[in-house]
């Protein structure tokens, strides 16, 4: 150890004549003594507080006279390492960009993949019954032509919905713009709108018979009808619990189902717009449905939380009693 210290006083005094400093021996020790090698890494802090990057290397001899002399090279390396460190972080910004262009990529395509489906069946319909009626209208009864007529309308509706949804999810929305809020019996709601899903014979309904909320009827129609939705596209066997109960200042809306897992790390994917988290399922589908249903409850500062079981998959849907301090939007019209 004293010939340790001895060599450290020596570097020290090395390094007090490089930079014009007189350097303590106590932090100059522990690096030398330890060093399997040449160089040695160290970090001087000069009178002005400037921080320098060295590396020392060199040798300890004797001199003629049995003294310690050290012989040797000091190299200042602060600059050479801010370019790496610029240059790695250079590096990891070409990455992040590279993963968002890729990302974008994927989003672009599953855009088209949706849109092409969604949009060219719609438009299939009204194309069809409009050149039945330009062409035929004459042949065609009464009830054929309000066949038809009601068919284009209920795909140009279909339509507009498709469009008003993608208008919602897009990146300036929040979702509180459109947002209409008041008081709503928020379990006969959900009942009722159970009955009305292609779910309801097999649904087991739990809802309290008084429970007055705030709320935007029409957006939480949409989550029960989003969720039961899927519900009847990636379960279309067994029991559907849906339950409604309050808890500690919030309520809470919950949909368990018998379906499939989720696959592993679709927690967060699966709220992202375009995004189906069983790719290979037969249903069609634009991946609306749980985006749309996150920014609703967003809008009204709830949360929601997919939670995969083994026997299937529980979404809960929580919103506060009241709603946060909001401003109305006004659209036009």
């Amino acid at each position: 150890m004293e010939n340790a210290r001895r060599r450290g006083v020596i570097v020290g005094g090395f390094l007090a004549f490089s930079y014009g400093w007189i350097v303590g021996t106590e932090p100059l020790v522990v690096p030398v003594a330890a060093a399997t090698g040449w160089p040695v890494a160290l970090q001087l802090q000069l009178p002005d507080g400037t921080e320098r990057q060295v590396e020392l290397s060199g040798s300890i001899v004797e001199d003629r006279k049995g003294r310690d002399l050290f012989q040797g090279m000091l190299a200042d390396v602060t600059a050479q390492q801010q370019r790496e460190q610029q240059l790695e972080a250079a590096a990891a910004a070409e990455r992040a960009a590279s993963d968002e262009l890729a990302r974008v990529a994927a989003v672009r395509q599953s855009l088209l993949t949706a849109m092409s489906h969604e949009l060219r069946t719609p438009l299939t319909v009204v194309s069809g019954w409009a050149h039945t009626l330009l062409r035929h209208r004459g042949r065609l009864t009464r009830a054929q032509q309000l066949q038809a007529e009601t068919a284009i309308w209920e795909q140009t509706e279909r339509l507009t919905l498709l469009v008003d949804d993608l208008v919602q999810l897009g990146p300036d929305r929040s979702g509180r713009e459109f947002l209409a809020p008041g008081p709503c019996a928020a379990g006969q709601l959900v009942a009722a709108t159970v009955a009305a899903s292609p779910v309801a014979s097999r649904a087991r309904v739990q809802v309290p018979d008084e429970l007055e909320v705030v709320v935007d009827r029409e957006q939480l129609r949409r989550v029960v009808t989003e969720l039961l939705s899927n519900v009847a596209k990636y379960a279309p066997e067994g029991p559907v619990d849906v339950e409604v109960g309050s808890y500690a200042g919030s309520w809470q809306l919950r949909v368990s189902d018998s379906g499939p897992d989720l696959p592993d790390g679709v927690e967060t994917e699966a709220f992202e717009v375009f995004s189906r988290y069983h790719l290979d399922h037969h249903s069609p589908g634009a991946g609306l449905g749980l985006p749309l249903v996150a920014r609703f409850v967003a809008a009204h500062g709830g949360d929601v939380d997919l939670q995969s079981r083994p026997d299937g998959l529980t979404v809960t849907v929580t919103f506060p009693l009241e709603l946060p301090a909001w401003r109305p939007h006004l659209k036009a019209v």
